[in-house]
């Protein structure tokens, strides 16, 4: 949230939340790739969707 909707630096996020530079990375990188798991079949659903309207 800090980084996407405040954007905010990584350094910036580590201070406030006393986590390493790293730990920061690692943590935004972990939870972006649940969420695209999360997504994925919604996403999917999404897809099938539009190619049906499209082949009508």
């Amino acid at each position: 949230m800090m980084k996407e909707y405040l954007n905010y630096s990584y350094d910036e996020i580590a201070e406030i939340m006393g986590l390493s530079r790293t730990a920061v990375a690692t943590n935004i990188h972990r939870a972006k790739d649940r969420l695209r798991e999360l997504l994925a079949p919604y996403f999917k659903e999404y897809v099938k969707k539009e190619k049906e309207k499209k082949n009508g």
